[in-house]
């Protein structure tokens, strides 16, 4: 690059910049701290990147280059034409061309030499802008994609049009996983939203025949790599841009016997399937874990463990937090170890676990890396625990992940480890667990108080918090669910609960005290709030059910159980550690 190129680089990100710190969208320090891009194409991408406001970003570049804001009406729906696989997408409407990126000349102009194509049917008449985020509403969802050329019938060729939209439509879709299950005629093809697995409702994606199983099978271990004998399983990693959202998946392979054949059985988790890392406000959490969180999250040394089943978000959560830290204190030194690497932040140094190099060899390493703050994925083995350990009482702030029912059975789950009570007590700082509960579809549930439905009544009545006659709980009143929703649920929303180690809770660990008692007596003193507290929050919001919450919690006389003196204790005799022990198995 010239130094003219670079003076003019350096105008452009500075004016953008400017324009973005007068719309609030960014501080004068946090622009102090961005490094300049290396291209022109690279200003939107690396502010995306950073977690501006893709509407106040779109703002700002339609204010700089006077161009209109695509404002979300469609006049002629049969003109929506969206990219397919560029990182900066673009969008046609009546005509008129919307870009997310407008210093991509690279991706503006080929599009204004097709449109003087009489061939091509890409037609506009003038440019526009928007905001990345459009491209998650439901009217460009239905957008048709650009394909410049159309795909070959042909073998090879058709597998990877085939491949490609599949892994489009569940991008769009924001499936959690893709299943592709061989069955006696070919495939059928299942997505997970929400939660919930159901048959792809696409209806050229619902299933392979049985000549084409293999071409997609084989496409699909290609991209990750893998040879394709499908005689043992196989895991695998590929990255797929779509639009523009660069999406990891992890694919799993098994042979599975079909009668006298043996198929392959195709499992892929969409590992970053959202536009980016989201803060801390933007989690769904209450205001006062949103608090108690950055609280922690500023500390110079500790452990925070965040617990919960596969798929509740944890590292969602940590990365929120790990984002939170970086902008708050940008000369701190962050790292990360993660199997695999899900979301890259810049300001962060991502390790990636492989057969080489284990959660307990990375970390052994990064201890000799000066770091300040270290994320460790999951805490799985003996060797972990205790390094994690040993490095916050160093001075390092070390977040983790565990698998626990709930905060408190983390006690448990790291004495079970081998770790020294007294340590544990002193360095473990606090233990959040967390679900993720499904919202109720407003256009498919009703309010009313509990006193008005048997069923409700007969399982909340002892709940204090719902039998005042003027709190309304959302019912879903249709089952079977409409365009907005699947079943009466669309979309997902997070239940937290958040155990903070006080000085009482401190000594009963250092003594050996079972963890549902530091719970019982937390609850007692109102310093702790469980994951039915929190969900009945959300449901006098209106934005789950308490059928919901029961599908994701235990019932709540059960989840609440820990609350009585004698849970957990046996009957006629005394309470021996055999007796902890087990109840530590039964728990974990």
């Amino acid at each position: 690059m010239t130094e003219k190129q670079h003076s003019r680089l350096h105008q452009q990100f500075d004016q953008l910049l400017q324009e973005l710190t007068n719309r609030a969208a960014l501080s004068e320090q946090s622009s102090r701290n961005l490094p300049l891009p290396t291209e022109a194409g690279e200003i939107v991408p690396r502010l995306w990147e950073a977690g501006i406001d893709d509407v106040k970003l779109a703002q700002a570049l339609s204010a700089l280059f006077k161009r209109e804001l695509f404002n979300g009406i469609v006049k002629d729906r049969d003109s929506l034409v969206r990219s397919s696989n560029d990182r900066c997408p673009w969008l046609i409407v009546d005509r008129v061309l919307y870009v997310s990126n407008p210093y991509d000349r690279a991706q503006i102009e080929p599009l204004m030499r097709r449109k003087n194509d009489p061939k091509d049917k890409l037609k506009f008449e003038k440019l526009g802008i928007l905001a990345m985020s459009d491209f998650d509403s439901d009217l460009v969802v239905q957008a048709s994609y650009d394909h410049g050329v159309s795909v070959a019938e042909v073998s090879g060729a058709w597998a990877k049009g085939f491949v490609d939209e599949l892994l489009n439509e569940a991008i769009a879709l924001r499936a959690s996983d893709i299943h592709i299950n061989p069955e006696s005629h070919g495939g059928v093809i299942k997505f997970r939203v929400d939660g919930r697995c159901q048959v792809c409702r696409v209806p050229g994606l619902q299933t392979i025949e049985r000549e084409r199983f293999r071409l997609v099978s084989n496409n699909l271990m290609e991209r990750v790599g893998k040879q394709n004998n499908y005689l043992e399983p196989t895991s695998g990693y590929l990255v797929f841009q779509s639009a523009h959202k660069q999406v990891s998946m992890r694919l799993e392979m098994a042979p599975v016997k079909i009668y006298s054949e043996i198929q392959p059985k195709i499992t892929i988790r969409l590992l970053n399937n959202q536009r980016g890392v989201n803060k801390l406000e933007s989690l769904g959490l209450s205001p006062l874990h949103v608090a108690q969180l950055r609280s922690l999250g500023h500390r110079a040394n500790g452990m925070l463990v965040v617990t919960g089943p596969t798929g509740s978000g944890k590292s969602t959560t940590l990365k929120a937090i790990l984002k939170d830290i970086r902008d708050s204190f940008p000369e701190k030194a962050i790292y990360s170890i993660e199997d695999p690497v899900e979301d890259q932040l810049d300001g962060i140094t991502s390790l990636e676990v492989t057969k080489h190099m284990s959660f307990a060899k990375a970390l052994r390493s990064l201890l000799r890396h000066d770091p300040d703050v270290i994320m460790v994925g999951e805490i799985r083995d003996a060797e972990t625990a205790e390094l994690a350990l040993r490095a916050s009482m160093t001075g390092h702030l070390v977040l983790t992940t565990l698998h626990t029912n709930d905060s408190h059975g983390a006690i448990n789950r790291l004495r079970n480890l081998g770790l020294d009570n007294a340590l544990m007590a002193e360095n473990l700082m606090a233990v959040t667990a967390q679900r993720l509960v499904n919202k109720v579809c407003p256009h498919c549930s009703s309010m009313l108080p509990i006193t008005q439905s048997k069923e409700l009544w007969a399982k909340y009545q002892h709940v204090p918090e719902l039998k005042n006659p003027d709190i309304l709980v959302p019912v879903v009143s249709n089952k079977e669910g409409c365009q907005h929703c699947n079943f009466g649920y669309t979309g997902r929303h997070l239940v937290c609960e958040l155990f903070l180690n006080d000085p009482l809770a401190e000594t009963e660990i250092i003594e050996g005290v079972p963890s549902n008692e530091i719970r019982r007596q937390q609850s007692q003193r109102g310093v702790f709030n469980d994951l039915w507290d929190d969900g009945i929050r959300l449901v006098k919001e209106g934005v789950t059910t308490l059928e919901a919450l029961e599908n994701k919690i235990n019932p709540i006389r059960v989840a609440r159980a820990y609350r009585k003196a004698d849970y957990g204790k046996p009957v006629g005799r005394a309470y021996t550690k055999a007796d902890e022990a087990l109840l530590d198995i039964e728990q974990a």
